[in-house]
């Protein structure tokens, strides 16, 4: 059992090392002005990739698809006229993402910090799921188990940087189940079928 659980260490990481080893696109998020803000993108694969801006309540604000053969993107932004709180930049290329968390008090911009997010991975063995995770926002994380949208069962599997779990399905009858994994405000679906 021990050994399982190595190699299945070592395939999650292995695939979050292959993510981190492709090219990464560059985001800078620079005040440069109390109400402006330049946001900056390079990358050396021309891939077509998403950038975002979006209100603490998820309300997307700003949204761009930059096509496949940009190698660059800037833009000025100006939030004078904006409330104060959190806002989120959102770089996302492929299956992965760079977050950057601004903050605006009374005009002025701040920058907070950059998240990666690295999906999880997921493979079916046997009655059972092999799930790894790397928390990057170290919150709590919850799997959701559904049938046909009927929620069947919920479980919370804790907030560690690393989330390594073996889920047994061998109660669950026949038929194709949707599951959903949380963390904060990220959602991951994938289906089994036992």
């Amino acid at each position: 059992m021990k050994t399982k659980n190595v190699i299945f260490a070592f395939v999650a990481f292995f695939f979050a090392a292959n993510v981190f080893a492709t090219e990464t696109p560059k985001m800078k998020v620079i005040p440069i002005e109390e109400t402006k803000l330049l946001i900056a993108v390079t990358q050396d694969e021309q891939a077509a990739n998403q950038i975002s801006i979006s209100y603490q309540s998820g309300e997307i604000m700003y949204f761009k698809r930059l096509k496949k053969g940009t190698a660059s993107y800037q833009s000025i932004f100006d939030f004078s006229q904006v409330d104060n709180g959190d806002y989120e930049v959102r770089l996302k290329y492929g299956k992965t993402s760079l977050k950057k968390t601004i903050n605006i008090n009374d005009g002025k911009i701040s920058v907070v910090k950059e998240k990666p997010e690295i999906p999880p991975v997921i493979l079916k063995v046997d009655d059972g799921i092999n799930l790894s995770y790397l928390n990057f926002a170290e919150r709590n994380v919850y799997l959701l188990v559904y049938k046909q949208g009927q929620l069947l069962n919920e479980s919370s599997l804790g907030s560690d940087f690393t989330i390594l779990k073996k889920i047994d399905i061998s109660a669950l009858g026949k038929g194709n189940y949707d599951i959903l994994l949380a963390v904060a405000d990220n959602e991951y679906w994938f289906s089994v079928y036992r």
